[in-house]
């Protein structure tokens, strides 16, 4: 009797096919380890703001602009319906509140960031392209890395974590992300309205995200795919023309 290949197994076919996904995510997001520096010096920008005239003069100006030279720092929140998610979180105490020195100043590994919910989201104490440069920190570098392979953790700015909480969305609302790579937002959006599914009697919502660039929607798709969600629509289409998604019933404050 041959041997049969379900769907979904470990076939040659599925091997090439996830190997060839991954090329592509790679290609996509570029040499991470070979980057050129910042360039944080704009003429122009300079000027602009300048010409503002809302700072008092040349001392404030450049302290307006060191610190919109310092770098983010590196955050992070953790999948909230993941199963094990309150584990993550324990093995996080380890590293919130451990103050380690980074070119002569001292820094705090990690810390919690208050205002998101659930007690999920983190911040860390330096901008990722740092974090390599600390030993005390690389055991927390791979406990990320290791975390955001495997889907359970999504690496984010917390300014980027803030619009999807600033629109309240309800798991029973219809959401459209109209350039929604990479796809961070988006997630926290889909995490939000896949809870719909726990009630079958409940109304489900939708997520539709959308961004023109097949590219950059190969990283929608790659950010998404881990919450595994049948709540998700991915289009390519140019937002300028993209189509009325409005039901005969809609109204103004109807998401």
């Amino acid at each position: 009797m041959g041997k049969r290949h379900f769907k979904g197994g470990n076939t040659s076919e599925e091997k090439k096919r996830r190997k060839e996904a991954a090329d592509k995510w790679a290609s996509v997001r570029g040499d991470q380890n070979n980057r050129n520096p910042w360039v944080l010096v704009n003429a122009r920008f300079d000027a602009f703001y300048k010409a503002q005239g809302f700072l008092k003069g040349d001392e404030d100006f450049d302290a307006f602009l060191k610190h919109l030279q310092s770098p983010l720092p590196a955050c992070f929140r953790i999948w909230p319906d993941y199963a094990f998610a309150d584990e993550l979180r324990n093995q996080m105490l380890a590293f919130v509140g451990k103050t380690l020195v980074l070119d002569g100043v001292e820094i705090q590994s990690a810390e919690p960031l208050h205002w998101y919910p659930g007690g999920v989201g983190y911040k860390l104490g330096t901008d990722r392209r740092s974090i390599r440069k600390l030993e005390g920190l690389n055991e927390l570098h791979k406990w990320m890395m290791q975390h955001t392979d495997n889907g359970n953790i999504t690496r984010q700015e917390a300014v980027s974590m803030v619009p999807p909480l600033a629109l309240n969305v309800s798991p029973h609302h219809k959401c459209l992300d109209m350039c929604a790579a990479p796809g961070s937002k988006t997630s926290q959006l889909l995490e939000i309205v896949n809870r719909s599914l726990a009630n079958p009697e409940s109304e489900q919502g939708l997520v539709v995200a959308n961004d023109a660039d097949t590219d950059r929607a190969y990283m929608l798709v790659h950010q998404c795919r881990r919450i595994n969600s049948p709540l998700l629509v991915v289009s390519t289409h140019k937002g300028q023309h993209f189509p009325s998604i409005n039901g005969p019933d809609a109204t103004a404050d109807k998401p």
